[in-house]
């Protein structure tokens, strides 16, 4: 779940976080607002949205839960509506 809490809308969000497992291996889970080349589900000033893993342009996790041993966010990516970045920087916590 995030929350805009910049006075512009974005129109395209992207968390990319690394997910390390029990067994010493790391996987790479990416996290969007809406399909980049699709229909775009702006959140605006003051909403809320939740990002969602699409499994047909990324792989699964393919681990439980407790596999999970850490996470950490590698890559954001925030577009507004004009197509540039957006101005505000995102805060993310795993």
């Amino acid at each position: 779940m995030v929350e805009n809490k910049s006075a512009e809308t974005i129109d395209y969000l992207q968390v990319d976080v690394v997910v390390a497992l029990g067994n010493g291996q790391e996987r790479t889970v990416e996290l969007k607002s809406a399909y980049r080349e699709g229909v775009l589900y702006p959140i605006s000033p003051g909403g809320k949205a939740t990002l969602k893993q699409h499994l047909d342009t990324s792989m699964a996790l393919g681990a439980s839960c407790a596999d999970v041993k850490a996470r950490r966010v590698v890559r954001t990516i925030c577009e507004t509506a004009s197509g540039k970045a957006c101005a505000s920087s995102v805060s993310v916590q795993p």
